[in-house]
């Protein structure tokens, strides 16, 4: 498998392919890591805290997640190593 994607679909990719480095018990993490082959991704958006602190995109980040810094930092690919 391949996850793959463009900006915000290219952040999503990242995130699929990362979601097994989720903290145990949190949402989304899988109970059997992904066998991803890549992840290529276009422009994403790899860092949500990053991008909600420059209001990137008129506030995308904050809208996307509702603004709270906890969930931006779990949803971030950046934070995920």
């Amino acid at each position: 498998m391949i996850y793959g994607g463009h900006s915000a679909g290219g952040h999503l990719a990242l995130w699929a392919g990362a979601r097994h480095l989720l903290p145990s018990g949190a949402p989304g993490r899988p109970a059997v890591p992904p066998t991803a082959l890549g992840v290529p991704a276009l422009a994403p958006t790899a860092d949500l805290a990053w991008a909600y602190d420059l209001v990137s995109g008129h506030g995308a980040a904050a809208g996307l997640l509702g603004g709270a810094i906890r969930t931006l930092m779990a949803a971030s690919r950046a934070r995920l190593d």
